[in-house]
């Protein structure tokens, strides 16, 4: 570990002579003194991170086309850093840079899903907890989701993103307001403002799609992104003045920054992530604490993320611990009569390389220079051309030389330190991600040699292509999606994900033979890429080809005889084959390579249900909530082993607890409601089973038993017949389809109409 960070030491002094110096002509202040002032004073620690925010978008930061007074108010009270740099153009690994105080080799995130915090990363909210400090999280947007493993340390996170509400996924598209964000921090605040806390909240408004709330959107016209900022400005000021109600301010050391920021059009890329520019890594960052060393004050210097955490360690007594990357911004503050070593900030993009198998790129940038290592490398000289539109590599080649070196130093750390391997989510997130449409990590070569990979500089139309038609998919545009990805793949027939986007358009679409062609395809190119895999399995399914769907899962066996993913996934097939036994033994597989896995304890009491052993299913179910309250449809599975045994109101509150997991989970709703009808509890029934239908608009029996409710009910007979009628339309199983003629000739006997009363009954006689 220490070997690792004296590699990033030796990274910050070689670069301090490109760097230069910048002093503070100021008092000293005893740095050793001001720190154990800082632990006397016992101040909390709130954290703002705004998402894809440029620092040259605020008005603080010189931008005079947008108004946001709080933030401009806290960076004039406190400390403004004219000069932070993130460390990736993209959410999840730039906050695991900002909460472990380490750089991306490191802690190894590297992407927007796929992997998952080390267990050996200690996070910030672990070191406050452990320091006596209640912890909290309240975050905006699902790439943050606990599913990736930031939550370590939290006592609460909330995160409660319900993917069954998605007709269509793009990771970073799921997501909620900054004003939601902001009532449930504010209320835990409230029950928690008499204890020394540190809060993170996250922001994630100007992330695209641009959609200000009315207000915003009318202010700056045609200027979304703008409006975004300012309307999460508004919010910050709303919770900054919460602090101020509850008589916190006072003691609360506060940060605001931005974990990248947004082309915007700049070197043809329109949003992120695809570069590695200033325009994506140049973010705000704001100090603001009670003590006066640390108010209106403006540091030129260049920072970085990683050196968030040490800062707020430093400034709330806690010990820094030494496998930190960061370093404490209290000495460039406050040594102010010493020229310090500059903090030379590393970058990476694995973006392109991972989703389209054309280059990575990193870069290193000192304050005076900026070096991309790229088949074609680029070096800038920020102070002459801060928009970096010069590429100077041909007259400075001995700078670039030796940036270069320091990148590979810090590859080689990378061996030492984490594994590119990304970490395992629960497979029903899993399913969701892949039937939905995200696309994971790691489509592309991982390990490929970057130098004989196309350059991301020549693929940018290309890249923005495909990002429109991913925009058109998640739009509901099919149409105009396919043919996007159709001229793309005539473009670059290798481009993994593109064949997988466009196997999920046709999948939507029912097209499942152009599908499973593009699913194959995806395959053909990367043999082991899993969600292509269940995508392809899952096609052979709902074509009613299960044992080819099985075959393809054996076939990846075979490579990859421990993938608990695809065990499991065979197991499911077992089932919907009614060989419960066979199922069993995958999903044993499947906990001998994971043993503490609760979607797979939750397959296990089906399989116990369907061999009629009820209390081992009942235990099975039982363990699955034990290891995760959450998982997916335990609480149902249980709900129905109680109603089979007529413990209705065990069965209630399972079915309620299921919906509180799952709000969209329709067979929930159809079975609650049923049971509340066969209780005389008709109004709560009805709102049931409108519930089912709602959620799940071509589900027969719902309809039926609807209309059966009202009738019962005495409500409106037309459009109890008219449920009736779609019913019967959408071919329920011929044993409910009695009912629905039964629902009919009531109506039509209540409405005095025989002879339409008298063909209902005819009908439900014949069937």
């Amino acid at each position: 570990m220490k070997k690792v960070r004296r590699l990033w030491i030796v990274v910050a002094l070689a670069c301090a002579a490109l760097l230069g110096y910048v002093v503070w002509k100021n008092h000293r202040v005893d740095l050793a003194e001001f720190i154990r002032d800082s632990s006397d004073q016992k101040y909390n620690v709130l954290l703002i991170t705004i998402d894809t925010l440029r620092a040259d978008h605020l008005g603080c930061y010189g931008f005079k086309e947008i108004s946001t007074p709080n933030i401009d108010a806290l960076a004039a009270s406190g400390i403004q850093f004219t000069d932070a740099t993130a460390h990736v153009p993209l959410t999840l690994p730039s906050h695991s840079s900002i909460l472990t105080g380490n750089f991306p080799p490191y802690h190894g995130i590297h992407d927007n899903g796929g992997f998952y915090l080390p267990k050996s990363q200690i996070t910030a909210a672990e070191l406050f907890r452990k320091n006596g400090f209640a912890t909290a999280a309240f975050v905006a947007a699902y790439v943050l989701d606990s599913s990736w493993g930031l939550d370590k340390g939290f006592d609460t996170y909330f995160d409660n993103f319900d993917l069954s509400k998605e007709e269509r996924i793009g990771l970073s598209t799921i997501e909620r307001k900054a004003d939601d964000v902001f009532d449930h921090a504010v209320h835990w605040l409230d029950q928690h403002r008499n204890e020394r806390f540190f809060l993170w909240t996250h922001f994630y408004d100007p992330h695209s799609p641009y959609e200000p709330p009315k207000e915003w959107a009318e202010k700056y016209p045609q200027r979304p992104y703008i409006g975004e900022i300012a309307y999460t400005d508004s919010v910050v000021g709303r919770l900054l003045a919460h602090l101020d109600q509850l008589g916190l301010r006072e003691k609360t050391v506060i940060v605001l920054t931005g974990d990248h920021g947004e082309s915007i059009g700049e070197h043809r890329e329109s949003t992120h992530a695809f570069f590695v520019y200033d325009a994506t890594l140049h973010v705000p960052l704001i100090l603001s604490s009670p003590q006066k060393e640390l108010q209106k004050k403006v540091v030129l210097n260049q920072v970085r993320s990683v050196d968030i955490l040490p800062t707020l360690l430093q400034l709330a007594g806690v010990s820094v611990p030494e496998s930190v990357q960061g370093r404490s911004l209290l000495h460039t503050i406050l040594d102010t009569d010493k020229k310090l070593e500059a903090l030379a900030s590393y970058a990476e993009c694995y973006y392109p390389q991972y989703h389209f198998g054309w280059s990575r790129l990193l870069s290193l940038r000192t304050g005076l220079f900026k070096y991309i290592d790229a088949p074609k490398p680029e070096l800038y000289d920020l102070k002459k051309d801060p928009k970096e539109l010069h590429n100077v590599i041909q007259e400075h080649r001995d700078i670039a030389l030796r940036m270069k070196q320091e990148l590979e130093a810090i590859d080689r750390a990378r061996s030492q330190a984490a594994s590119l391997q990304p970490g395992s989510i629960d497979a029903e997130t899993h399913e969701k991600l892949a039937a939905l449409g995200y696309v994971g990590a790691f489509s592309g070569p991982v390990d490929a040699d970057p130098s004989k990979l196309p350059d991301p500089k020549d693929k940018i139309d290309l890249f923005n292509l495909i990002a429109s038609a991913r925009t058109d998919s998640l739009s509901g545009k099919s149409g105009d999606s396919i043919a996007k990805f159709k001229r793309a793949l005539e473009a670059d027939p290798g481009i993994v994900d593109a064949h997988f986007m466009l196997g999920n358009e046709y999948s939507r679409l029912e097209r499942y033979p152009e599908a499973l062609d593009e699913f194959k395809k995806t395959l053909e190119l990367k043999p082991d890429y899993d969600f292509a895999i269940i995508n392809l399995a899952n096609t052979y399914r709902k074509m009613g080809r299960i044992d080819e769907a099985l075959a393809g899962f054996e076939l990846f066996l075979k490579k990859n005889p421990e993938k608990t993913q695809v065990l499991y996934r065979i197991g499911e097939l077992y089932l919907n084959k009614d060989e419960p036994d066979k199922a069993m033994e995958y999903f044993q597989r499947a906990l001998n390579v994971e043993p503490d896995t609760s979607w797979v304890y939750n397959s296990i009491g089906v399989a116990y249900l369907k061999t009629k052993q009820s209390q081992k299913a009942e235990e099975s179910f039982r363990k699955a909530l034990e290891l995760n309250p959450k998982v997916a449809m335990a609480h149902f599975n249980l709900a129905q082993l109680y109603e089979s045994q007529g413990k209705t109101e065990e069965a209630e509150r399972q079915y309620l607890s299921e919906l509180e997991i799952s709000s969209k989970n329709f067979k929930a709703d159809f079975n609650l409601g049923r049971m509340y009808l066969s209780k005389g509890k008709i109004t709560e029934g009805i709102a049931h089973l409108k519930s089912s239908i709602e959620n799940a608009p071509d589900f027969p029996l719902g309809y039926l038993f609807l209309a059966q409710a009202l009738v019962e009910n005495g409500s409106d007979l037309d459009q109890a017949a008219e449920l009736a009628n779609k019913g019967l339309s959408l071919d329920p199983d011929p044993e409910y389809r009695p009912l629905g003629h039964l629902v009919l000739a009531d109506i039509y006997n209540r409405q005095g109409r025989r002879d339409l009363e008298q063909e209902q009954l005819r009908l439900a006689k014949e069937r």
